[in-house]
């Protein structure tokens, strides 16, 4: 499986308030958004995520740092302390609410960074099984025999 990610800043913004995440889940080394990543079919996963800041918010690029940190420390933190039965859908579930409840107490807690804000989708892919998990407008696709289709959560 090969990965990767980019991001364009668009006709509207000076700067790009996206941040992505991907992390190979049997070394849990963490890769660059601009790399092309392969991942062997017969290791443990990947988890992938786009943290989309939030355009007209302030801080949007905050927001979208701190959720993929986050995410990748709880979801790190998780794996180490899992049995050998992992639930991978809780396990991101818990993840995303975290980063979630982490982004919004850092904008509560600093008044520069009132409303700011992401929408981001994760998608682990463990065990031959994809999870997809969306907050708000960030969309997911699954490409199959050439075709497209929305893939919700």
């Amino acid at each position: 499986m090969t990965l990767a990610a980019c991001s364009d800043v668009g006709r509207k913004r000076s700067n790009n308030q996206d941040s992505f995440l991907i992390l190979d889940l049997s070394s849990q080394a963490t890769h660059p958004a601009d790399a092309e990543v392969v991942i062997e079919p017969d290791r443990p996963g990947v988890l992938l995520a786009l943290a989309n800041g939030m355009g007209g918010h302030r801080s949007g690029q905050i927001a979208s740092q701190l959720y993929t940190d986050v995410l990748r420390q709880e979801f790190t933190r998780s794996l180490a302390a899992s049995d050998v039965q992992v639930d991978w859908q809780k396990m991101l579930a818990d993840a995303v609410e975290s980063a979630n409840r982490y982004v919004a107490q850092a904008a509560r807690d600093n008044p520069e960074n009132h409303r700011m804000g992401t929408t981001p989708t994760a998608v682990l892919i463990a065990q031959h099984d994809v999870t997809v998990a969306q907050v708000g407008e960030s969309r997911a696709y699954l490409f199959r025999a050439g075709s497209t289709d929305p893939t919700h959560s």
